[in-house]
């Protein structure tokens, strides 16, 4: 008990009890006015670790606080939440058998001059806060503690275990704008704006595009940032030609029966970067089920023409799931990419009825063989689709646990009236909560924002992960 500042008998007088135990985190305090929560589980039926259960209990923390309009990180090293340089919840845990006993105190009203007494975590120069000096509305410990219950069984995927009634658990996340049981009907909201087309640098990249015969994602999927990165004369390829063999109800690319392959695009393509001067060259294509190595061959090539045409390009590969076969990913691993891209698009409740021919299970294992396989790795999600927000957690739960590097998420925005209504859409502040949240799970770099689109700003966000490691 080297920690403790003040002496045994004296905090006896205090009335401060003093007990040792073994479940990590060295010293730390607990008094009325907390909110300790200590799951009993066991980690293999959870099918986590211990490091990963961990990170799913500070995350259910920082998502808590960021409900309340608290701003909270988690520090590499270092268990706990902080809010600026002060640490607001404490964690430890101990592990018999397989099963996970203690977990996490989070000050909230208690009496904070009790860590006077002792080095707070072994950390000397770290200095408690609590919930209630960081806001200015009074705080309901009940409400906050059912709340608090709620987001740590979404983020311990313990849904099922939860018996009717026991909570009467609902999940919605707190949308400033609601959405009918049909899809949201009304006005986009203020914060949905993208740039119009046009200026002389969209001009430009359109001549390239239509004399070399090119297709872009941007001008396929209808995308709403064009006018933003064609004025920035940055452009995302579209390999393969431009009819997808799927058809999925939130994408605008034709969708049929592709006629043919042009060869010969890889060439155009490395071709055309030249001319736009480009130094980060993203590569995405149709699904092209037609072939037998759904046109990996092509992906590679396009690669190996642009490391030869420009040779200090960084290259980032958004691909498909080449219905998973593994040796047409290894052909795209093997040619080299910057960074493999692969999108889970929705959760996986969605699947049958968003993008029916695709299946959850191959997508996160092809982002699981590519970083494996030393890829810096990449996934995104739209939202707003009809998901809720445990699902969300699940799926950054999801792409944590496979060492993902980046992951996007952004509002999804109907194409067309053929396609899947927009079921809500999400606030700023909604999206500021889910980074947050994906990054205290351990992805450590979450891009997330109305206009946030797997391909948008990609050389910033890969500038950004090449910084932080």
């Amino acid at each position: 008990m080297s920690d403790l500042v003040t002496g045994r008998h004296a905090l006896a007088a205090r009335g401060i009890a003093v007990c040792q135990t073994n479940r990590g985190g060295q010293t730390t305090g607990h008094n009325p006015g907390q909110l300790v929560a200590y799951p009993v589980l066991s980690l293999r039926a959870c099918g986590l670790d211990v490091e990963r259960y961990l990170r799913r209990l500070e995350a259910s923390v920082v998502q808590l606080l960021a409900e309340h309009g608290v701003s909270a990180h988690t520090i590499a090293g270092r268990t706990g939440v902080w809010v600026g340089e002060a640490k607001i919840a404490s964690l430890g845990v101990r592990v018999r058998r397989g099963v996970v006993y203690h977990g996490v105190a989070l000050n909230v009203e208690n009496d904070l001059s009790l860590f006077d007494h002792f080095v707070m975590c072994g950390l000397p120069e770290a200095k408690p806060t609590r919930l209630c000096d960081l806001v200015s509305r009074r705080i309901e410990l009940a409400q906050l503690e059912r709340r608090w219950a709620e987001i740590l069984i979404a983020m311990l995927n313990l849904q099922d275990c939860v018996e009717p009634g026991m909570l009467e658990l609902d999940l919605p996340m707190q949308s400033q704008v609601a959405a009918g049981r049909r899809g949201y009907q009304g006005p986009k909201p203020r914060w949905i704006r993208a740039q119009l087309p046009g200026g002389d640098n969209y001009r430009e990249l359109k001549g390239l595009m239509r004399g070399g015969g090119l297709h872009t994602v941007c001008e396929s999927a209808r995308c709403p940032n064009i006018g933003d990165c064609w004025e920035r004369r940055t452009a995302t390829f579209m390999l393969l030609g431009d009819t997808c063999t799927r058809a999925c109800r939130f994408c605008a690319v034709p969708s049929g029966r592709p006629v043919g392959l042009d060869e010969s695009e890889p060439v155009h393509v490395a071709e055309a970067a030249v001319r736009m001067g480009l130094q980060y060259v993203v590569l995405t294509s149709v699904n092209r089920d037609d072939l037998p190595d759904g046109g990996a061959h092509v992906f590679a090539r396009t690669i190996h023409e642009l490391r030869k045409h420009l040779p200090g390009c960084k290259i980032e590969t958004l691909i498909p799931d080449f219905c998973g076969d593994w040796d047409a990913l290894q052909e795209v691993i093997e040619a080299g990419p910057d960074v493999l891209n692969h999108n889970l698009e929705t959760v996986p409740r969605l699947y049958p009825r968003i993008q029916p021919r695709c299946n959850y299970a191959v997508s996160l294992e092809l982002l699981s063989r590519a970083k494996a396989a030393g890829m810096k790795t990449k996934s995104g999600l739209l939202v707003g689709i009809g998901e809720r927000q445990d699902e969300i957690f699940s799926v950054l739960c999801d792409l944590a646990d496979i060492g993902c590097d980046i992951s996007t998420l952004g509002q999804y925005l109907r194409p067309t009236p053929q396609h899947a209504p927009v079921d809500r859409y999400l606030s700023l502040e909604e999206f500021e909560q889910l980074r947050c949240v994906g990054e205290s799970l351990g992805i450590p770099q979450v891009f997330a924002g109305p206009m946030v689109r797997s391909s948008f700003h990609a050389e910033e966000v890969y500038a950004q992960r090449s910084l932080t490691g």
